[in-house]
């Protein structure tokens, strides 16, 4: 029986076993569990109950999230407009703005915390000088959370179709409704929610560094009775961090463009594998497929998005600084600035 590697950051120290594990999620499987990351049981609950309030909350309220300056930026978007998505709204609800910032501030920061200890892991799995990936592709990571709500999913349609995400790695807590199933080796297979662990996947941005030793994995949300949240956070290079494959890695190369030859990434249509990261920095990148996406096609799902941001580094019409950050507006809206879901 398939089952996902399950780490626990307390005890890669000292456990050969849990090293294996990770060595099996890094280069065979592409996705894995983690437990003991940072947040407690109870923390989680509230970060539901505080996510379940910011969707049913009316614009108004939402909109007092979205032009508040704290320690984040918030803003909303419809992921398909297509979608015919019914949501209840509780007029009456009141957002502690401040409350909530702070929270999920303090899950922004666990998040990026564990993803930046994973990289320093994989270092250490692959042999590789310390600070190879970490100085080399994140010394200033450009981070984002997300607050996905999925609502009871139309028949025939997924709750988001089968991608690639594009960064480093995707780090996932998600709640007990499930639906996020994996490829394995031709396979679909479940990622049933386990209390209190976050879900791994590394992302294509990993896989092309690493000539395709690092495993990036096809995944998907399935259709659902009912609603569904879920909690994503995206490691990102930093903004100047140049793109290039590492030569410690070369011995793949040959397997990793038969791979690649079999590749259709569904970005801007049908393109030859491999060239939509080119030779430039993650900002030239950003640039091209994040700010100036409106020309590209995306994957279709059912969902809404509320995405948090470092304010220095929220794109509105690029980085812009937390003291000049005012209102980002809720607009339930089809995004043109994000690709790497």
């Amino acid at each position: 029986m398939f089952n996902f590697p399950i780490i626990d950051l307390k005890r890669l120290d000292s456990s050969k076993s849990e090293k294996e594990e990770l060595r099996r999620g890094l280069t065979d499987v592409g996705f894995f569990y983690v437990k003991n990351w940072g947040l407690t049981n109870a923390e989680l609950e509230e970060i539901e109950t505080l996510t379940r309030q910011v969707f049913t909350a009316s614009d108004a309220e939402q909109n007092k999230l979205a032009s508040y300056v704290g320690e984040m930026a918030h803003s909303f978007y419809l992921f398909d407009m297509d979608s015919k998505f019914v949501q209840q709204v509780d007029p009456n609800l009141k957002l502690d703005v401040k409350k909530i910032d702070e929270k999920f501030w303090k899950m922004f920061l666990a998040m990026k915390n564990t993803g930046l200890e994973l990289l320093t892991w994989f270092e250490k799995i692959f042999d590789l000088k310390e600070g190879r990936l970490r100085d080399q592709f994140a010394s200033d990571p450009v981070c984002c959370l997300h607050g996905n709500y999925y609502d009871k999913t139309p028949k025939g349609e997924w709750g988001i179709e089968s991608h690639l995400d594009k960064g480093l790695i995707t780090l996932l807590y998600q709640d007990q409704t499930g639906g996020l199933e994996a490829e394995y080796e031709g396979k679909w297979y479940p990622i049933p929610p386990i209390e209190g662990t976050l879900i791994i996947n590394l992302g294509r941005m990993l896989e092309y560094f690493t000539h395709g030793v690092a495993k990036g994995a096809w995944h998907r949300v399935k259709a659902h009775k009912g609603d569904r949240i879920s909690w994503p956070f995206f490691l990102n290079p930093s903004f100047d961090a140049k793109f290039g494959r590492l030569d410690e890695f070369k011995w793949n190369a040959e397997e990793f463009e038969a791979l690649e030859k079999k590749r259709r990434i569904n970005v801007s249509g049908t393109y030859e594998p491999g060239t939509e990261f080119g030779s430039g920095t993650y900002r030239d990148w950003h640039n091209k497929y994040v700010v100036n996406a409106d020309e590209h096609r995306r994957n279709k799902g059912h969902l809404k998005i509320w995405e948090m941001e470092e304010p220095s580094k929220a794109e509105v019409d690029g980085p812009n600084e937390k003291s000049s950050l005012q209102v980002r507006p809720n607009q339930w809206r089809k995004p043109n600035t994000r690709i790497y879901m």
